[in-house]
């Protein structure tokens, strides 16, 4: 015989849980997105739908306005020499929103302002030897600790800008240029966890 976990015994207990009192995965996104759900005359577009891809996957990040204020002046930044006041500062801000860490970080910076920053990415770290002793280490409160990914990416911005004199490759494509040599040399290596 089959007991149904449906049964009139649970059905108290389902009407109670249907107020989603508990429900808290992705709270901002979910939130905008019901609200999506319910316009009639919304279109489905690649942002809505990246929208829901986020959702998904759990990579939701919501940028307060301070930091979207600073990644737009450095997008307007018509010189190539890094603020490093500027740099510091909106990447600790990133940096402490949830679920961002610096390869994220990196490369929000880097599609913003590609011939100042470029993405930190364990392939270009190894292929480099320039590794990140803080790598997957999530704590936005301790401020020693974001200082320390901060100096750690700017020293590998440096550390870039030298490679890319050296080889003669342009600053703007060099951490695609390492990833491939790091893909093609180290194919048999797995990377770290």
């Amino acid at each position: 015989m089959t007991i149904s976990r449906y049964s009139e015994k649970n059905a108290l207990q389902y009407q109670e849980l249907k107020k989603l009192k508990n429900y808290s995965y992705q709270k901002i996104l979910t939130k905008i997105l019901d609200e999506k759900t319910q316009n009639s005359f919304l279109k489905v577009d690649q942002n809505y739908l990246n929208e829901i891809v986020l959702w998904k996957v759990n990579r939701y990040a919501a940028f307060n306005d301070e930091v979207i204020q600073l990644l737009n002046q450095i997008k307007e930044q018509k010189s190539e020499l890094m603020n490093e006041d500027v740099t510091r500062l909106v990447l600790s801000l990133l940096l402490k929103t949830p679920g961002v860490q610096l390869p994220m970080a990196s490369t929000i910076l880097r599609f913003i302002n590609p011939k100042i920053y470029q993405i930190y990415d364990q392939r270009v770290g190894r292929y480099i030897k320039f590794e990140n002793p803080n790598s997957g280490i999530q704590s936005p409160k301790n401020e020693a600790l974001i200082e320390k990914t901060v100096t750690f990416y700017l020293g590998y911005l440096q550390r870039l800008k030298d490679i890319s004199k050296e080889i003669n490759v342009e600053f703007e494509l060099l951490d695609r240029v390492l990833y491939i040599a790091d893909k093609d040399e180290n194919k048999d290596i797995s990377l770290k966890k």
